[in-house]
């Protein structure tokens, strides 16, 4: 009796030596295997069904999130909405790209101004800039976003490890915009430089952007050229409360993305796309502007500076794309539609586009070593008549590369 008691007692102590020893080898063989993602649990949505489930997404092209403000609907093809115009496609990401890059050599972070608002997917900036470069490049904007948006992402656009992020603010509504989500969404409650306050503290007093001031800009056509002045005026306003909050988070911001940038040792710039009133401003007589039109100029030339000081004080490289857009307009260029759009052109995206390349080309001269990127995907200015960029096949024998048929 004895002697099976035994015996049971040691087969049973074998049996769990045998399943313990199969639970090491499998974790060993599979560390990265995501069981919070892909287990058959109620608690967790299988991966699948995430990525191309209907689970909580509307009809609309992009819904809100309390990390980012604003998602795009993944895989959707190119629309044209009312106002709005183009939009699309979005990738599985639910970002503004054809595809995906496994491994791609500029990330650029932006709002509408970056999306592209106004302008087919080929024409936005951050694709022509593919175009200029010859290099990878993804686009990880959406209309909405902001100086807390690009910290989310950048963090987690790591992963893709580029070689260079390229960060995009637009002063003419990104202060406002930060303290708006730092305070409607409690993800970002650290982030409120103000615990006390609560959003409807904020004061938020915005005009519409159809409250619209018409000027006569120079020239022998005298077109006439609507600005909104008002919702600009508002957003940059320093006497806002709601403005002051979000200056305060955007050093942060600028801080934040310092961080990510080094600790994951990828390059990194910033620009501010400036509004269409600033850029126009120099070139319009001074009489012509209203009192409100000469404040927002002034203000946002301030937060361009506070801007530019909380990059030096970080080590960011600042990209100066202002005076360069100036010098097209001096010179005739039309870089934004005859309406209150605030949103660039289509012509207005590819000047973007090689202003930002010229600076980057300046700022990195490491840029010009072919060893500093990723392997080539498409030689500079390898596009179509449509701005459509052909992807070139690996190189021949001969070390050219050849377009695949």
């Amino acid at each position: 009796m004895f002697s099976i008691v035994t015996a049971t007692a040691v087969l049973g102590f074998l049996v769990l030596m045998w399943r313990g020893a199969e639970y090491v080898l499998d974790r060993t063989r599979a560390p990265n295997l995501d069981l919070t993602v892909v287990q058959s649990d109620r608690r967790a949505v299988a991966f699948f069904d995430v990525v191309f489930g209907d689970q909580g997404l509307s009809d609309e092209w992009s819904f809100a999130d309390p990390h980012v403000r604003r998602r795009g609907r993944p895989l959707i093809d190119a629309l044209t909405m009312p106002v709005v115009g183009p939009l699309g496609p979005h990738d599985l990401l639910g970002f503004r790209n054809e595809t995906i890059p496994r491994r791609p050599d500029i990330v650029v972070l932006g709002d509408s101004q970056t999306y592209g608002i106004n302008a087919l997917e080929t024409d936005t900036w951050p694709r022509q800039l593919a175009a200029l470069s010859g290099r990878s490049v993804y686009s990880m904007a959406l209309p909405g976003w902001t100086g807390l948006s690009y910290v989310y992402a950048m963090e987690r656009a790591a992963a893709l490890t580029p070689k260079l992020f390229v960060v995009a603010f637009y002063l003419g509504n990104d202060l406002v915009e930060n303290a708006i989500l730092a305070y409607s969404s409690d993800f970002w409650e650290e982030a409120r430089p103000d615990a006390s306050l609560v959003y409807e503290d904020l004061d938020l007093s915005i005009r519409s952007g159809g409250t619209l001031e018409t000027v006569e800009l120079p020239g022998p056509d005298a077109r006439i050229m609507p600005f909104q002045t008002a919702n600009r005026y508002d957003a940059m306003n320093p006497e806002s409360r709601a403005v002051r909050l979000g200056a305060e988070i955007q050093a942060s911001v600028v801080a934040e993305l310092a961080e990510i940038a080094r600790r994951r040792g990828i390059a990194l710039a910033v620009l501010a796309i400036p509004t269409k009133e600033s850029l126009y401003a120099p070139l319009l007589a001074r009489g012509s502007m209203s009192t409100e039109f000469q404040g927002l100029v002034a203000a946002e030339s301030g937060h361009l500076r506070t801007l530019q000081q909380h990059a030096r004080n970080h080590g960011v490289t600042f990209l100066d794309v202002a005076g360069p857009l100036r010098s097209r307009l001096d010179r005739g260029e039309e870089l934004y539609p005859y309406s209150g759009d605030g949103h660039p052109s289509r012509e207005g995206y590819h000047a973007l586009a090689g202003v930002v390349w010229a600076e980057l080309s300046s700022s990195f001269p490491e840029l010009a070593n072919p060893d500093f990127w990723h392997a080539t995907i498409f030689p500079p200015g390898n596009s179509d008549a449509a701005g459509r960029v052909r992807r070139v096949g690996p190189p021949d024998r001969a070390g050219a590369g050849r377009a695949p048929p």
